[in-house]
């Protein structure tokens, strides 16, 4: 059976075109075991230099968070495109972190 060479490249670029928008984003998220009702998000843009070797400078929270209950990392189609068109030297990636509200300690009887 014999397939024509433009059915050949229509179907690779197809293929491609699928694996490209199938694989684009990622989500990790890491909870707590101390979750809370009403978290408050901050969401921090961070990028790793040169295949990581230059790590990015850590997050530093707010005075005002006293502890962290849920962490997200997230990476789009448009911070792979930079990662791939870079061949890795540039990898920017979204972190948003929870802040947990204080729980008040009970009062004693």
């Amino acid at each position: 059976m014999n397939v024509d060479p433009r059915h050949r490249i229509q179907l690779a670029v197809l293929f491609f075109s699928l694996i490209f928008l199938l694989s684009a984003c990622s989500n990790l998220r890491v909870v707590a075991k101390y979750d809370s009702d009403n978290p408050v998000p901050t969401t921090v843009t961070k990028v790793s230099y040169f295949w990581g070797l230059r790590q990015p400078v850590d997050v530093r929270t707010d005075p005002s968070c006293k502890s962290i209950c849920q962490v997200t990392s997230k990476t789009n189609a448009g911070q792979i495109i930079v990662s791939f068109i870079t061949l890795g030297i540039v990898v920017p990636q979204t972190l948003e972190y929870f802040c947990c509200a204080e729980e008040p300690k009970p009062g004693e009887i």
